[in-house]
């Protein structure tokens, strides 16, 4: 079997010392995908959670899927990496955040907007227990 084109890389989830308020990413496949550390009384997305994400990313880009056109993956691939994307993801909603997810309230998190092509968050749900969100709701954060 011919080895897949290089760049469809995966890695562990690793520390995140660059990327402001977000503690830990995995990059998968030309994207960044970072989760939320401890805020202000919000706990920290879950390692298991960010591992889950990157799992579907790589379903969603599955390089052996026939029914795709693989060089125009590539080439998208190529140019997530390129404008340095990243794939924020928080626990249960934006409002939870108090004070608000910006750069007026937390140092560094204007660098981090600026230094990235962002998309929008993925929301892990139901950490507290108290959420109303169902698990389908779950699965359409990440697709």
């Amino acid at each position: 079997m011919e080895p897949l084109n290089p760049i469809y890389k995966s890695y562990k989830i690793q520390s995140s010392k660059g990327i402001e308020l977000f503690d830990r990413y995995i990059e998968v496949y030309g994207l960044k995908l970072a989760g939320l550390k401890e805020i202000d009384g919000n706990v920290a997305v879950e390692d298991e959670f960010i591992r889950k994400i990157a799992q579907t990313t790589k379903l969603l880009l599955n390089p052996e899927n026939t029914s795709i056109d693989s060089a125009a993956q590539v080439r998208a691939i190529k140019h997530l990496k390129t404008i340095n994307t990243l794939q924020r993801i928080g626990v249960e909603e934006i409002d939870t955040y108090i004070p608000s997810l910006n750069g007026d309230n937390y140092s560094g998190w204007d660098l981090t907007n600026d230094q990235h092509s962002l998309t929008d968050f993925i929301w892990q749900f139901n950490l507290s227990g108290k959420s109303e969100k169902t698990a389908n709701s779950q699965i359409t954060e990440s697709s």
